[in-house]
């Protein structure tokens, strides 16, 4: 195992050309999850060229992303010089839907403005020229990541009169915004009051458990018009991960690639699974989590057998990370271990080298520890390769007892 706490650029700049049997990795979606700085931008071209390199002839790739931004990722793949194979599909069923209701939009007070650009600017350029941080301007302030919605444009948001007192003191602020903020108090003390009141129930109701659809009974005539309609990037409850599934074109014929570098063919034996009817399956580009496989089978009882077998045969069954997995692992993007096995196996030869260039919180190396296969991680948040780090010796030191 070799683990990197750097920029993964420059760490690849210096590995050997054809040195790496295959590459398993979850790359950042650029999607800017959870208002994480390093998933703010996809992958710069510049490392899929390095890993291209670094890539044995006929090696495997396999690269996590978004169903949003998938195609940015095969089209830089492809750029390169990778050979694309048909994309692998990992479906879950807990994804959580981020729409915004247009009926509840008709309905709020709708005078409530968000920040713009020249108030982002302003308070931006007050924070670079004071000397506070903003985790301290958080703690002066009594905020809890706010300051992200003060200055960007994901869920924008102005500060309270109260919060606004206490930037304008600390950053040496002029009365340029006092009449904005103390007209912005009133508005939003209007607002407070109308949810407030007895009838706040005809206006918004809490989401109900278990639930997907809030019981809000629209009261404008533009809110009852559009009632039930939402809008937003991710609307629709996202279930499913594609994997970019490349490889870097090997020598022809393929007997002789695998002769010569040891790489160039699928592990599809070493993948299937037994079923319960003690048949083995052929390895599948649909990977499925246990609750939508249950989904499945709860459908329609009479034809419970029937979707058994169907899914048994078509897909590869992987849950999502249990709470044992997760624990002690902040990370967003956690993948199932026994997912990253299964990868790693199909694409790794028994003994070969995979490297993880995005290792994060080292699902990928504790996979390839389970399954004998060596590892290089590289990871730059420093927090992740703690995690990473800590995870991959714990499981070194099960793997050797």
């Amino acid at each position: 195992m070799r683990l990197y706490n750097n920029d993964c650029l420059k760490v690849l700049k210096k590995m050997d050309s054809n040195s790496i049997d295959s590459i398993v990795c979850d790359p950042p979606y650029g999607i800017n999850i959870q208002d994480k700085r390093w998933d703010k931008e996809l992958p710069i071209l510049e490392i899929w060229e390095e890993c291209f390199r670094v890539l044995k002839p006929g090696g495997h790739i396999l690269a996590f992303s978004s169903a949003r931004l998938y195609h940015h990722l095969a089209v830089a793949m492809e750029s390169v010089g990778f050979d694309t194979f048909n994309m692998l599909t990992w479906i879950y069923g807990s994804g959580f839907p981020k729409g915004c209701s247009l009926s509840r939009q008709f309905d709020r007070v709708n005078d409530i403005p968000k920040p713009n650009d020249k108030f982002r600017k302003y308070l931006k350029n007050a924070i670079q020229k004071s000397n506070y941080k903003k985790t301290e301007l958080e703690k002066l302030c009594g905020t809890n990541g706010m300051m992200n919605h003060y200055l960007g444009k994901s869920q924008p948001a102005y500060p309270s009169l109260k919060v606004w007192k206490t930037l304008k003191k600390a950053l040496k602020f002029d009365s340029t915004y006092d009449e904005f903020f103390k007209d912005l108090d009133k508005k939003r003390k209007r607002y407070r009051s109308l949810q407030s009141s007895s009838n706040k129930d005809q206006y918004f109701t809490s989401l109900k458990k278990g639930n997907a659809v809030t019981s809000h009974k629209p009261r404008t005539k533009l809110a009852k018009e559009w009632d039930g309609w939402k809008y937003g990037k991710q609307t629709v409850r996202p279930s499913m991960e594609p994997i970019y599934f490349g490889q870097k074109p090997p020598i022809k014929p393929v007997t002789e690639n695998v002769k010569q570098w040891g790489v160039g063919a699928l592990n599809i034996q070493g993948c299937r699974t037994e079923e319960m009817d003690g048949k083995k399956r052929e390895t599948s580009s649909v990977l499925m989590d246990n609750h939508s496989f249950s989904l499945l089978n709860k459908s329609n009882q009479k034809v419970a057998n029937t979707l058994s077998k169907i899914a048994n045969e078509s897909f590869f069954l992987e849950a999502k990370p249990n709470r044992a997995e997760r624990e002690g692992v902040a990370h967003p993007t956690l993948k199932p271990i026994a997912l990253m096995q299964r990868l790693v196996r199909l694409v790794t030869p028994k003994g070969g080298l995979c490297l993880d260039p995005f290792m994060g919180s080292g699902t990928t190396g504790i996979a390839c520890e389970r399954e004998e296969i060596k590892f290089i991680g590289i990871e730059r948040e420093r927090s992740y390769f703690n995690i990473a780090k800590k995870r991959i010796i714990q499981t070194e030191e099960k793997q050797a007892a």
